[in-house]
């Protein structure tokens, strides 16, 4: 039986041959191929290989970029805790799980007001920053005084 899956273009009459079943749909199914269907068959399969190499192309290079993105994402937490009482807001946001740059903001803002914090839970005095982004963030971040 003739399978509709596989595509073959440009299929001259002359090279199908067809049966009728009793009770059944008519079977149609390629003879040998002549030439021009032969050369359009190599085609479609080329085509076919050209689409897998693609997509496997492409299924390679998603995994290498996930890699990528692992390896500088291990890279940026296993660097150096950033000190809370020198960070600009941009580093804070970047090391306090759930902050962004308007809460880091507001932790520098409280810094200048109130001075240096001297321990990490101070953190939670500033308004929006609770004990668990705390706790989230702790191997990100150190207390050191300005002298140290």
């Amino acid at each position: 039986m003739y399978d509709s899956s596989h595509r073959v273009a440009r299929i001259s009459p002359a090279c199908i041959r067809v049966w009728r079943l009793p009770g059944a749909l008519a079977v149609a199914r390629p003879r040998s191929l002549c030439c021009s269907c032969a050369i359009a068959q190599r085609e479609v399969n080329q085509r076919k290989h050209s689409i897998t190499d693609k997509e496997t192309l492409m299924v390679n290079a998603r995994h290498l970029l996930a890699c990528v993105i692992l390896l500088v994402a291990g890279a940026v937490y296993a660097g150096e805790p950033i000190n809370i009482n020198t960070a600009d807001a941009e580093s804070l946001a970047s090391a306090i799980h759930g902050v962004g740059i308007k809460k880091a903001r507001d932790i520098v803002s409280y810094r200048q007001k109130n001075g240096p914090f001297e321990t990490l839970d101070e953190l939670t005095q500033v308004s929006g920053i609770g004990m668990q982004t705390v706790e989230r963030s702790r191997a990100n971040l150190t207390v050191k005084s300005n002298g140290d």
